[in-house]
């Protein structure tokens, strides 16, 4: 079975050990790893119009995410198209619940059937958008079925929209991932974006409001063979953001230990500006108006570097091997990469480089679904 979700992304080119583009530099502003313990269940509360919601019991560590799916016939700012998603999955109309909502209930697997490990990175441009970058470390410990799947959600602790409507653990934000192995002890290194248009769109800018906001990474799926959905994974945490709040007696903190901060800090940021300048950039769009071959611009840093390998995520395909090179520093040429047939799906290339004195790295290039495409009767007749 193909495992696919399909969704339409912007263009949208990163660099960095993270992320990269080939117009902006991007920094990292707040960062955090990825609780190792786990929450033990997650309650998924579709809210009626009223925004009423049948009582329930909530532990101590319990999740809940808020569903809103009433922006057109309300006029609310808050998003409702990620909502909309989801209620297919538990078969649910727009009628369900009625004036009092509905809650679907998940208590989380204690198997152990998988681990996933990693950290939250804040990243902005300079600019000043700021997005969301999950790396994660995936790795099952039995085979997994087909069905299993990542979903990586921002929600906002306390939302008001511009009627003063107000609620709680909003989702803002829902990212589904399925590009990472199912064998078992077999580790994938999984990078997953909220991108700042994405986020944008969902009424979300962490550079006017840093803080409120929750993540959660829940793997849904089952053991191989299995048919049944059960919820694997379930890590749950504040977002991090630059703003540190203090407890009560923790402002006296000396003046010292502020110089101390500046200048690491400072140090830092250097650092970190001499990398930039170093990774090559990327700049990439559709060739033609099919959809089958990316035309990419790269441009070395500081250093030179090779091309080692490409990657695709499925269904798309590689028609012939991308091009291995090696170029200089601040050397530019063009790519051109060929698929075997276009696909209405957002495109995922990953590109392995080696460069010069700092090792291997990993560059991610995506793509929106190109905008014209052959008749869907004539690509099945190909497949």
């Amino acid at each position: 079975m193909k495992r696919m979700v399909c969704f339409g992304l912007l263009v949208l080119v990163l660099t960095l050990p993270n992320v990269v583009n080939a117009q902006e530099t991007w920094n990292i502003h707040a960062r955090s790893d990825l609780p190792t313990q786990q929450a033990p269940s997650l309650h998924e509360v579709f809210v009626s119009r009223n925004l009423s919601h049948p009582s329930f019991d909530i532990g101590e560590n319990d999740v809940v995410w808020t569903w809103w799916s009433w922006s057109d016939e309300t006029g609310s700012t808050w998003p409702d198209d990620d909502a909309l998603y989801r209620r297919p999955r538990f078969n649910l109309s727009s009628s369900d619940g009625g004036d009092h909502g509905v809650v679907q209930h998940h208590q989380r697997n204690e198997d152990n059937l998988l681990r996933v490990e990693g950290e939250v990175n804040i990243v902005a441009a300079d600019n000043n958008l700021r997005f969301i970058v999950f790396e994660l470390e995936v790795t099952p410990l039995v085979h997994l079925s087909n069905q299993t799947i990542i979903q990586v959600v921002l929600t906002e602790d306390r939302a008001v929209d511009q009627h003063a409507r107000h609620t709680t653990h909003l989702v803002r934000e829902l990212r589904p991932e399925v590009g990472f192995s199912l064998k078992a002890n077999n580790t994938t290194s999984l990078t997953a974006l909220l991108s700042a248009d994405h986020l944008s769109a969902a009424g979300v800018d962490l550079t006017k409001q840093p803080t409120g906001w929750s993540y959660t990474v829940a793997v849904f799926g089952g053991q191989e063979q299995t048919t049944s959905s059960e919820l694997l994974v379930l890590k749950h945490d504040r977002l991090p953001s630059p703003l540190m709040e203090l407890a009560p007696g923790e402002a006296w903190a000396p003046v010292v230990l502020t110089a101390l901060a500046a200048v690491l800090l400072g140090a830092s940021v250097a650092a970190m500006r001499s990398r930039e300048r170093t990774i090559p950039s990327l700049h990439a769009r559709w060739n033609n108006e099919v959809g089958d071959q990316v035309l990419l611009m790269a441009t070395a840093g500081n250093v030179g570097f090779s091309i080692v390998g490409w990657e695709v995520r499925e269904p798309w395909q590689f028609k012939g091997r991308p091009p291995k090179r090696v170029m200089s520093a601040h050397q530019e040429a063009e790519l051109t990469v060929n698929f075997k047939q276009p696909c209405d799906h957002e495109c995922h290339l990953e590109m392995a480089i080696e460069v010069e004195g700092m090792g291997g790295w990993r560059q991610h290039v995506w793509l929106s679904a190109p905008q014209s495409l052959p008749p869907r009767s004539a690509a099945k007749e190909e497949e």
